[in-house]
């Protein structure tokens, strides 16, 4: 599965509906209630299809927040959450190092 990482939500379940894979592969259990007044995952109250459209818009167009709630329509704050949770957790998007292959760990 490693390389569907790249992959936004969309395209993966998109993938995954073309290939038939079974849905515990492209869909991610909510979060929903994890914090206090939590209301949606990570606290966006928005659908996958509308936070890859910002996630496009931020990343690959190199908008910025302003341009790219103008260009999608989209409420700036939503904007604004969905920016500042993929800064919140840019760590879990860096590649873990890789190791020789085929060799055995040593103490």
């Amino acid at each position: 599965l490693f390389p569907l990482g790249g992959l936004y939500s969309t395209e993966v379940e998109a993938l995954g509906d073309d290939l038939e894979l079974p849905s515990f592969v492209t869909e991610t259990p909510p979060l929903v209630g994890q914090y206090p007044g939590e209301t949606a995952k990570y606290g966006i109250d928005a659908p996958p299809e509308t936070v890859d459209a910002v996630l496009y818009g931020l990343v690959e167009d190199g908008w910025t927040a302003e341009r790219t709630s103008r260009e999608l329509d989209i409420d700036r704050e939503i904007v604004d959450r969905i920016a500042r949770h993929r800064r919140e957790t840019a760590r879990d998007r860096r590649e873990p190092p890789m190791g020789p292959v085929g060799e055995a760990a040593s103490d």
